[in-house]
């Protein structure tokens, strides 16, 4: 098992990759906090999830609208249900932006 420490070090080390040569998208002390929590030691959890979707939320919805466009040099594309402006959650609004941005980026 590893740490959270190592956790956070990995993901680190893959967006850092990501971003390589991109100015001021990654260096020393860009990771202001990080939290990690291991769902699978949770009793009553059973790898079920649900969330808003963008049109059905009643927080704002331009935060997810904006994460759904291209970022940080044309190499990051944000996708998944949750990002989905016309289908609720489903697995088919998760391939609809899958799809989406592989679009985006090729």
């Amino acid at each position: 098992s590893l740490t959270e420490e190592r956790v956070v070090a990995e993901a680190v080390g893959q967006i850092e990759a990501v971003f390589k040569g991109c100015r001021g998208a990654a260096g020393d002390g860009w990771v202001v906090a990080s939290v990690v929590h291991d769902w699978a030691r949770e009793e009553h959890i059973r790898c079920g999830y649900s969330s808003p979707s963008i049109m059905h939320s009643e927080v704002s919805s331009q935060p997810r609208a904006d994460m759904a466009q291209p970022h940080h040099c044309g190499r990051t594309v944000f996708c998944g249900e949750a990002t989905n402006q016309d289908v609720n959650v489903t697995i088919q609004s998760a391939m609809e932006t899958g799809t989406e941005a592989a679009r985006q980026l090729l």
